[in-house]
């Protein structure tokens, strides 16, 4: 029996909400996201102004340290809890890594995302449902997925989904686990 090794695999798929209010759901989590990058990068980079004018070292900016002030924020904010906790809080994950680039490799520091100029989108980061061609997304519910001959990996394990919005239209970038065979060079 040969050999097996984990593979991951992303497959593009368009996202039908199928009403206008799971419609203005998908937004409002989109924009829950963006809410949650800009209050947390405005506080960690007024922490980091101070410390630089100080010369102290600057604030951490791990994912459990930006989590930590996102649960804070999360309770001052009333209607924040109306959306999926790890979904809005996974936004912080990518503003962690933005702050470890510009610390290490020299990248430029993470912006504020506009209304307007970014992509409408977020991540379901585990426990990711697909059932019957439908994707469940935390707090929302089921949302049809269409792809031109279907998913080519049926035994795949979903283990990320990525949901955009890209002129005018909804897509669901969905990570599949899958076992491939190891294939060995010529020796």
């Amino acid at each position: 029996m040969p050999e097996t090794v984990s593979a991951y695999r992303n497959i593009t798929y368009r996202l039908l909400p199928g009403s206008r209010s799971n419609a203005k759901q998908l937004a409002g989590l989109a924009g829950a996201c963006r809410f949650v990058w800009n209050a947390i990068l405005a506080e960690q980079s007024e922490a980091y102004k101070k410390a630089k004018e100080a010369g102290e070292k600057p604030p951490s900016v791990s994912f459990f340290s930006l989590g930590k002030r996102f649960t804070a924020l999360r309770r001052t904010v009333e209607w924040l809890p109306e959306y999926s906790f790890g979904v809005v809080r996974y936004t912080l994950k990518y503003q962690a890594d933005a702050w470890k680039a510009f610390f290490k490799e020299g990248k430029r520091r993470p912006r504020f995302h506009s209304r307007r100029g970014s992509t409408p989108s977020f991540t379901i980061p585990d426990n990711v449902r697909v059932r019957d061609g439908k994707l469940y997304i935390p707090k929302v519910g089921y949302m049809a997925l269409r792809r031109r001959g279907g998913n080519p990996y049926p035994d795949g394990i979903p283990v990320k989904a990525t949901v955009k919005k890209n002129a005018g239209k909804g897509y669901a970038v969905i990570c599949y686990r899958m076992e491939a065979p190891v294939i060995l060079p010529y020796s």
